[in-house]
């Protein structure tokens, strides 16, 4: 298991695809570790992605205009010089790699639209997991006593954006109050998420049972 962010862990799942997630997340839990709460993100239905097309669509057409121009203007004069024979190779390779990064943007908001779909959220009564789908499902998962604050941002219907802030706060020593603590910490951001303030709900039970828990740990440990 590697680490990820602060507060992070992040592990490859094998042998379930993008349609077996609620499979692949049973298989993820440990013993006794219960299910809060779990859904999907919903598909995007804005065209704001699509922006990006204003910029994309010019610069693909005038690379693929470089590209067949300079090759159909290079075999038509037919150089014989071995240099100029070169020239007219390198000139349309020149616009290649900008035709691919034209149409790299041009993909990217039907890949953006579809990534929700694959994605799974839970919230157990031990940590916060996300389980994506697609060429590798793979998990992400943020211990309760890592979680620090949540944040539910709510349209009218429910659906909106989730924020966890998670990570690492070192109390600094009563004779060391003079520095600030010291902090590592992460956001976690989820949009598009229905019933978005459940899943808030459930996070701050998360993170108030962990509370608990290591109070009542340090106050038998000084006994």
């Amino acid at each position: 298991m590697l680490r990820a962010m602060a507060g992070e862990h992040f592990h490859e799942i094998k042998g379930y695809g993008s349609n077996e997630l609620d499979s692949a997340l049973r298989s993820v839990l440990k013993r006794g570790e219960r299910v809060l709460w779990k859904g999907r993100p919903r598909v995007s239905k804005t065209f704001a992605p699509f922006l990006i097309w204003l910029f994309a669509i010019p610069w693909t057409g005038f690379s693929l205009v470089w590209v067949l121009g300079t090759w159909t203007m290079a075999h038509t004069n037919a150089p014989d010089d071995a240099g100029m024979q070169i020239a007219a190779l390198i000139f349309p390779a020149f616009g290649l790699p900008f035709v691919f990064v034209g149409l790299c943007m041009m993909a990217a908001p039907l890949f953006a639209m579809g990534l929700p779909g694959r994605s799974l959220y839970a919230v157990t009564d031990m940590r916060v997991l996300r389980i994506a789908g697609g060429w590798k499902t793979s998990l992400r998962a943020i211990p309760a006593e890592h979680v620090i604050a949540v944040e539910a941002r709510a349209k009218p219907d429910g659906n909106g954006t989730l924020v966890i802030t998670h990570g690492h706060v070192e109390v600094r020593k009563p004779r060391m109050r003079h520095r600030p603590d010291a902090e590592d910490t992460s956001r976690f951001v989820v949009h598009h998420l229905p019933n978005v303030r459940d899943a808030a709900r459930a996070i701050e039970r998360l993170r108030l049972n962990s509370a608990a828990s290591s109070l009542s740990a340090g106050s038998h440990k000084s006994e």
